[in-house]
């Protein structure tokens, strides 16, 4: 935090990394019994699955505020979010002979990505008993999905704008109508 010729006139910058890892495992085994005789029927059916996940996120951000005077101020910042998760998940089913091989459609390799950038600036003052604020912020999301199996990239960007005004009308002491 940076702060100028008073508190109210200030910078702050702020980032953060976080990372995961997270393996799960899981075996199974499927026997057929026949109810009148209590045997097994056949070999069991042996399946095994893996989840290999991850993730790793970036977050960013700095806010600025500059006040004009006793009862007004602007504001200006951005926010960034990188996020990326790994999904490897794998289920193998044993042959006859002993061998593990994966099961199409229950195995999957996918790569989840995310951004979102978003850039704001809003002002407000105070004249009397009228105070009033107006802003806009501004968010880019970007969305990309990619399954290692298929070969199927999925993208996608957002790009939306978020306008505010806040109006507020003091009646007397403690008591205010307002809208937004």
């Amino acid at each position: 935090k940076c702060t100028f010729s008073s508190d109210d006139h200030n910078l702050v910058a702020f980032a953060q990394f976080r990372s995961s890892t997270e393996v799960e495992g899981s075996d199974l085994t499927e026997t057929e019994f026949d109810p009148q005789t209590d045997q097994v029927l056949g070999s069991p059916l042996l399946q095994r699955s893996n989840n290999d996940e991850g993730e790793e996120t970036w977050l960013t951000r700095v806010d600025y505020v500059h006040p004009l005077g006793k009862d007004s101020k602007i504001e200006a910042g951005y926010f960034g979010s990188f996020r990326d998760v790994r999904n490897d998940y794998l289920v193998e089913e044993q042959d006859e002979n002993g061998i593990w091989n994966s099961l199409e459609g229950l195995s999957n390799d996918i790569l989840y990505r995310e951004q979102i950038l978003a850039g704001y600036i809003q002002g407000g003052a105070k004249i009397n008993k009228f105070s009033f604020q107006l802003g806009l912020r501004v968010e880019n999301t970007s969305i990309s999905t990619e399954l290692f199996n298929t070969g199927e990239v999925n993208d996608r960007t957002f790009l939306n704008p978020f306008p505010s005004v806040f109006l507020s009308y003091d009646i007397a002491e403690g008591q205010a109508i307002q809208t937004s």
